[in-house]
């Protein structure tokens, strides 16, 4: 499947995606209690990484918030909601959820993604060509440039034009006048086909893929939910960028009064600009995401060490390599299935 074809299809979701985001923003914030909604964490202060949660009530609260919603620093810290990182998650969470209910279509956009990059098959080809040479395969390199030019092409003819699974599922076929290269080059590519297979379905349902969701959301809508958050807060309370420490601290003295009705207000207005953010940058943010699951998927290394983690033995393939493929060698089958258990226990 093409990235336009998914895209598509994933577009198609966008409203309900959308709606799904903002009712859980939404329904997080309304019932979390007004402390919690205007609390301020203080990055790097106990050092790079090291954040401090400034709550209402400690020392120098009111100044900090101050600081907050005028949009400026605080001992030269940047400052942040506390909300922001669990909206975020939330938003993270709801695309990580798309990409599972559409997972079936995500790994067969990941597998053509991989069989038709040439540099990639190349480069995986060159790896289990050199671990079949440590564990004795000859070959020349004028025949090895030979096989990983056929195998890169037939690999990718296959994604283009076959149906996978039946790549993966059957038997290899020797046509009459097939070499024994042409026989090499039928196991590579089936070879290939399973082991991308298996790596791209481990990978939807890993961790990984939560990192890269989370990476690609994060910065499309942090800055967002930054802003209505500091816009909300500092509307309710009358917070401005010139006011004295004088109105600051007038502020502090009636802050519990001014909070009143805050956790339905802010609800409303987070979940409102979570919305609009992701109205506005959801296909954007799909092809970044999709962009970065398929970088993480395309190692050469690990595909060449699925294929060759059972190609031990090799002795009667490399007679089969020097004197061409008899088909009428009843060894042949057995030679197949030695060389296929890189793809049956892969």
């Amino acid at each position: 499947m093409s990235s336009g074809r998914i895209l598509d299809n994933l577009v198609a979701q966008k409203a309900e995606f959308v709606n799904h985001a903002r009712s859980k923003v939404y329904q997080y914030i309304r019932w979390k209690d007004r402390d919690h909604l205007i609390r301020i964490v203080e990055k790097d202060a106990y050092g790079p990484g090291q954040y401090r949660t400034h709550r209402p009530g400690l020392d120098l609260y009111v100044f900090v918030l101050g600081c907050f919603c005028t949009k400026k620093k605080y001992k030269e810290h940047e400052l942040d909601s506390a909300l922001t990182d669990p909206v975020v998650n939330i938003v993270c969470d709801c695309y990580s959820e798309l990409l599972q209910a559409n997972s079936h279509q995500l790994k067969e956009h990941l597998i053509q993604k991989i069989l038709s990059n040439d540099i990639i098959l190349q480069a995986t080809l060159k790896i289990v060509i050199d671990k079949l040479k440590s564990k004795g395969l000859r070959i020349t390199e004028s025949s090895l440039a030979k096989l990983v030019h056929e195998t890169v092409s037939q690999t990718a003819h296959t994604a283009a034009h076959s149906h996978l699974g039946t790549t993966i599922g059957h038997s290899i076929t020797v046509a009459a006048g097939s070499t024994a290269g042409q026989f090499l080059i039928n196991i590579l590519v089936k070879a290939i086909a399973h082991h991308v297979t298996t790596i791209t379905t481990n990978i939807i349902g890993n961790i990984a893929v939560k990192t890269v969701v989370k990476a690609a959301a994060k910065k499309v809508c942090i800055t967002a939910i930054t802003g209505v958050i500091v816009k909300t807060i500092a509307t309710k309370l009358g917070f401005t960028s010139t006011m004295s420490i004088l109105h600051v601290l007038v502020i502090g003295g009636y802050l519990t009064v001014k909070l009143i009705g805050l956790p339905r207000e802010m609800a409303e207005k987070v979940s409102n600009g979570v919305s609009d953010t992701l109205n506005n940058s959801y296909r954007s943010c799909l092809e970044e995401i999709l962009d970065d699951i398929t970088d993480s998927v395309t190692d050469p290394k690990k595909i060449a060490s699925l294929m060759t983690s059972e190609m031990v033995d090799i002795s009667e393939f490399q007679r089969e390599l020097e004197k061409g493929t008899n088909l009428s060698n009843e060894e042949l089958s057995a030679l197949e299935n030695i060389m296929e258990k890189g793809v049956q226990k892969g």
